[in-house]
């Protein structure tokens, strides 16, 4: 379902929490087989996220913005390596997800941002 977020010695998480809860190893039943939304408890900024990401990781950096169009088309250059009209699609486009299913079998995240160590 989710081995590669069972991995021993990381610091907990709230995908790590979902597939434990998810195979019935949290004391509640298995869910039923399929998709599930797993976030944080609340939204970040992407700026913030970022943010503090680096700064967990000691990596100094600005964080620039710039017009769509403009990263679109660098990002078709391929010039910047991970810069791709995927990556840029990421970045320009909002997401939320929604927990209701996860939710529905019991499940809630008590994971945050700041909880974040590599």
């Amino acid at each position: 379902m989710c081995p590669a977020a069972l991995t021993l010695g990381r610091p907990p998480s709230t995908l790590t929490d979902a597939c434990l809860a998810a195979l019935g190893l949290t004391g509640t039943p298995p869910w039923p087989p399929g998709a599930y939304n797993i976030t944080d408890p609340a939204p970040y900024r992407r700026d913030t996220a970022l943010r503090h990401v680096l700064t967990v990781h000691q990596i100094p950096a600005r964080i620039l913005h710039l017009p769509v169009a403009l990263a679109r088309l660098a990002a078709r250059t391929t010039l910047l390596p991970g810069l791709t009209p995927y990556t840029v699609d990421l970045l320009t486009r909002g997401v939320v997800l929604d927990l209701t299913r996860a939710r529905a079998q019991g499940w809630h995240p008590r994971h945050t941002l700041a909880d974040y160590r590599p």
